[in-house]
């Protein structure tokens, strides 16, 4: 089953990008350019651990191993983000390893969104 999430794309709740499989991003939807402060030409290219808290680096690519080992499913993660005023925003997100019709890995699919109003109750 080929998977296709290009109706996802203008969301207004939920993050959309591509990563590369050297954890490069590829595409990001406009609604994260728009949370993320950030023009999708300075974005394409960067690593995408330059976008995470770098506490949860490792859990980032753990992750992605998880990808690799079980490719077509989605496997769900927590991160922090921050945001250029120095803001650090909790996200939900499903990483998704695309592969091609011959079970090759082709890039990461990454849905997600804001989950800090959920998180900042539960502390509380």
């Amino acid at each position: 089953m080929k998977a296709d999430f290009h109706y996802i794309e203008n969301s207004k709740i939920l993050y959309y990008c591509k990563i590369d499989l050297e954890g490069r991003y590829t595409y990001v939807s406009p609604y994260f350019e728009k949370t993320f402060e950030c023009k999708s030409e300075d974005v394409i290219g960067v690593p995408s651990l330059d976008t995470i808290y770098y506490q949860d680096h490792q859990k980032a690519k753990d992750i992605v191993v998880k990808c690799f080992e079980n490719p077509n499913n989605f496997q769900e993660i927590i991160l922090r983000k921050p945001l250029k005023n120095g803001i650090i925003i909790w996200t939900q997100w499903e990483f998704y390893l695309k592969t091609d019709e011959n079970g090759q890995p082709e890039e990461i699919i990454c849905f997600g969104y804001n989950e800090s109003k959920n998180i900042h109750l539960c502390l509380h």
